[in-house]
């Protein structure tokens, strides 16, 4: 589960509640409750569509279409298209 946590923390989220299961009705469980805010999407100086600077700083490029960005971002020295969580 740490590992887990660690991936959307990762992604921007963060812890804001935990609560377990009732174990005498048997269930084991645990609910985390994640929010992820949202900064705000100013464009890039070069509004032409390629790859600019990630403004929400997650990855090292995140692709502008032009009008919006996209979930398509590139790590550092890397050539490989991710996906990064939908962009709300």
């Amino acid at each position: 589960m740490r590992t887990q946590l660690n991936q959307f923390g990762s992604a921007g989220f963060e812890v804001v509640g935990i609560s377990g299961a009732d174990k005498t009705v048997g269930f084991n469980s645990i609910f985390v409750v994640l929010k992820r805010s949202q900064p705000t999407q100013m464009p890039p100086p070069d509004t032409a569509p390629g790859w600019k600077p990630d403004p929400f700083q997650r990855f090292a490029f995140r692709w502008w279409s032009g009008l919006n960005w996209e979930e398509s971002v590139m790590k550092a020295g890397s050539s490989e298209i991710i996906h990064d969580w939908p962009m709300a």
